[in-house]
């Protein structure tokens, strides 16, 4: 792919966090790995495109204008706050409760659990996967 020469990708690192910003991305047909420690917490922003997490045991705040957001989430029962949005689109998964909406969905839920989980999608969907 001739145009993923021209990715500019900025790292800064300090004592509490990794911040990674990539510009200058082909809008096709580009795929991104990014791994990170199990035990992280996980703050993530994209414009456009499919974001998929998993493996990632820590709190999630995870926000996507358009385009599919997997979530993999293990065991609901360690998550203490979850709050998950669509606009437009569908929150499939009922590990933490039916979804509520007719246009675009949400799922809110407070429990005991220690990560907290926060999820939202313009337009698109977000799927929960155990």
């Amino acid at each position: 792919m001739e145009q993923a020469k021209n990715i500019k990708i900025h790292l800064t690192r300090s004592a509490s966090a990794v911040d990674l910003k990539l510009s200058h991305v082909p809008k096709n047909e580009l795929q991104v790995t990014i791994e990170i420690l199990r035990s992280s917490n996980l703050y993530a922003r994209m414009r456009g495109g499919d974001l998929s997490v998993q493996g990632v045991a820590g709190d999630k705040d995870l926000e996507l204008t358009g385009g599919d957001l997997t979530i993999q989430v293990g065991n609901s029962e360690e998550y203490s706050h979850v709050d998950l949005s669509v606009r437009f689109g569908d929150v499939s998964g009922t590990q933490f409760g039916d979804p509520k909406g007719w246009l675009g969905n949400s799922v809110r839920r407070d429990s005991n659990g220690k990560y907290k989980l926060r999820a939202h999608v313009m337009a698109g969907n977000v799927v929960l996967k155990s």
